[in-house]
C-alpha cells in the first residue's frame, strides 16, 4: 500500500446541527468505523488507524463525537453544550457512514463507545456488518445487589462532581478501575489509578463528559431488540462480538461483557491487556482486533 493510503486524512460532515470531524485512512472496499469512548476524541485511535489500514480491505475511520474535540460546534459556529442523546449519537454514526458512500460498516466501540455501537445496531441493523464492543459499562445489567451497588456508586460520583468538583469526582470514578493501562504483555497492569486530585489532569472533553454524558453511564440499550435482529431478519448479515481485557479482572465494565454474551448469544473474546489497550499498546490491539474480526466472518 502506498504511503498516501496510510496517511491520516480529515473531512467533516453535518449531522443534526453539529459539524462532525472525521479522521480516516486507507482506501479499502469496506468501511471500519471506530467509535470513541467517554473522552469522545477520535485522536485516541489515531495510532491504530494506519496499522488497520495496512489491510487493503478497509477504509478505516474515526471521529470526534458530538460536543467533543473539533466536533463541538454547530454549522453556525455556536458551541454545543447539550445532554447526550444516544439515539442521536446513533444517527451521527449513520451520517458518517453515508458520507463515505457506504451503506454498511464494521463497527468498533470501546467503553461508552460500545454502548453507542449497540444503540446503532439496534436502530440501524441494516447498516452493520460486524460489531465489536469492548467493555461497555451497562452496569444496570449486573444481577441482584451488584447492579444496584454500581448504580448507587455512579450517582455518588456525579454528586461528588457537583459538590466537590471534577478532579475529586475523577479520583472517585477511577477508583473502580482494574488493570486500566495494561498492555498485551500485561505490563502496566499494576499501575494504580490516581489517588489524589493533584494527580488528575482534566481537559475540556473530560468536563463535557461529566456535565453532559456521565449520567448516561447507567444507560443500557435494548439488547433484547438487538438479539431479535441477530436471530431474525438480519441473522445472516449482522454479527456481534463482545470483548474483555484479561487484566480488567472483576471491574464492573468487565463483568458486563458476560451478561452481553448471555443476552445476545454472541461471541465473547478475552483480549490481553486492559480497558485502554488501543491507546497504550496499538500494535497489540490491532493483532487481537483483526483476529476477532476474522472470527466474526460468517460461514467459517
Amino acid at each position: 500500500m502506498s504511503r498516501s493510503n496510510i496517511e491520516l486524512q480529515k473531512i467533516t460532515v453535518a449531522s443534526e446541527n453539529c459539524v462532525l470531524h472525521i479522521t480516516y485512512t486507507g482506501s479499502g472496499s469496506s468501511l471500519l468505523l471506530m467509535i470513541p469512548g467517554g473522552h469522545g476524541l477520535g485522536s485516541n485511535y489515531h495510532a491504530v488507524l494506519p496499522r488497520l489500514a495496512n489491510s487493503t480491505k478497509y477504509t478505516v475511520a474515526t471521529y470526534d463525537r458530538r460536543g467533543h474535540g473539533e466536533s463541538r460546534f454547530t454549522p453556525s459556529g455556536e458551541e454545543i453544550n447539550e445532554t447526550m442523546n444516544p439515539a442521536q449519537s446513533a444517527r451521527d454514526i449513520l451520517a458518517v457512514i453515508r458520507h463515505f458512500g457506504f451503506e454498511k460498516a464494521d463497527i468498533f466501540g470501546t467503553s461508552m463507545g460500545g454502548v453507542i455501537a449497540f444503540q446503532f445496531a439496534i436502530q440501524f441493523p441494516q447498516h452493520v456488518e460486524k460489531l465489536i464492543a469492548h467493555e461497555s459499562p451497562t452496569m444496570t445489567l449486573l444481577p441482584g445487589e451488584e447492579g444496584t451497588k454500581w448504580i448507587d456508586w455512579a450517582f455518588s460520583v456525579f454528586r461528588t462532581y457537583k459538590t466537590a468538583g471534577p478532579k475529586k469526582a475523577m479520583v472517585e470514578f477511577l477508583s473502580m478501575t482494574v488493570g486500566w493501562k495494561a498492555t498485551s504483555s500485561g505490563a502496566g497492569a499494576d499501575i494504580p489509578p490516581p489517588q489524589s486530585e493533584d494527580e488528575i489532569e482534566m481537559d475540556r472533553d473530560h468536563l463535557f463528559w461529566f456535565e453532559n454524558e456521565y449520567t448516561l453511564s447507567v444507560f443500557t440499550p435494548n439488547l433484547l431488540e438487538l438479539k431479535r435482529h441477530l436471530v431474525g431478519k438480519y441473522k445472516d448479515t449482522l454479527s456481534v462480538a463482545v470483548t474483555v481485557g484479561k487484566n480488567s479482572g472483576d471491574a464492573p465494565y468487565a463483568k458486563t461483557t458476560y451478561v452481553h454474551e448471555e443476552i445476545l448469544s454472541c461471541q465473547h473474546h478475552m483480549w490481553p491487556g486492559g480497558h485502554l489497550l488501543y491507546l497504550v499498546d496499538p500494535q497489540g490491539f490491532v493483532k487481537v482486533f483483526l483476529d476477532t474480526l476474522e472470527k466474526l466472518e460468517r460461514k467459517q
